[in-house]
């Protein structure tokens, strides 16, 4: 009765690690549209967070796919196990209990844009004092411009931050860095802007400790190291941005 036991304790473990195996094979990832880092529809370009993680996948022989969902229902997907990974998020301590976090995916700048033509020295927000800036409606940006003097322009989108300065209808312009800068190559714009980062901060893959476990993370961030080293991380980078300002 105890061999009996054994073997049947014996494949049950078998059978949970073949599950485990399974669902690390085929990972769903959750994403909320944000250009350039996560795009649904545009054919080859589908945000440079998809592409850096489907080159990690490729590297480590392993398959995934895609979720488009608004975030708060992104999050919530994954912290329940429905789904098995944001495509990025921020670090929070509260989210220790849920989340196995990924090395560096990459990182959000934040800064002003002006004109090359402009020479105004700006170092930080409180240099903006008495300057026109435009900044998008809703972002916690507008809320930071407030601790300044600045004249704040608020605006729908980074298309209408990028035409409000190239009219010279404002001074400068306070946002992301990366959508400005794929917008620019996108649509073939002149890039004739000067860039000054004020702050940047890291984001992650996230994956549910519901349903991935700590060693894929360390095989995960192998793929991650090996397409840094190779050049690929920098050329989907390119891919979306361009050169370098």
């Amino acid at each position: 009765m105890k061999e009996a036991l054994n073997r049947i304790f014996k494949l049950l473990v078998i059978f949970s690690i073949s599950l485990n195996s399974m669902s690390q094979e085929s990972t769903s990832f959750a994403c909320s549209y944000f250009p350039p880092y996560k795009i649904k529809n545009e054919g080859d370009h589908m945000g440079i967070d998809v592409d850096i993680i489907s080159e990690v996948y490729k590297s480590i022989g392993k398959k995934n796919k895609y979720i488009f969902l608004p975030w708060k229902r992104a999050l919530k997907s994954v912290e329940n196990g429905e789904l098995d990974a944001l495509c990025g998020c921020s670090y929070l301590k509260s989210r220790e209990r849920l989340f196995h976090y990924s090395q560096e995916v990459g990182k959000n700048s934040i800064g002003i844009f002006t004109l090359k033509d402009n020479n105004t020295v700006i170092k930080n927000i409180m240099d903006l004092n008495s300057h026109s800036v435009a900044v998008v409606r809703g972002y916690s940006l507008e809320n930071e411009l407030l601790s300044s003097s600045a004249k704040v322009v608020r605006v729908k989108d980074e298309s209408q931050l990028i035409r409000l300065l190239k009219s010279k209808r404002v001074d400068a312009i306070y946002s992301f860095k990366n959508p400005i800068m794929y917008l620019l190559k996108k649509n073939k714009i002149e890039n004739n802007l000067r860039y000054r980062e004020f702050k940047s901060s890291s984001y992650y893959s996230c994956f549910s400790k519901k349903t991935t476990n700590a060693d894929f993370i360390s095989e995960f961030n192998k793929g991650l190291s090996t397409i840094r080293k190779n050049g690929i991380y920098e050329k989907i980078l390119i891919k979306y941005l361009g050169d370098p300002i």
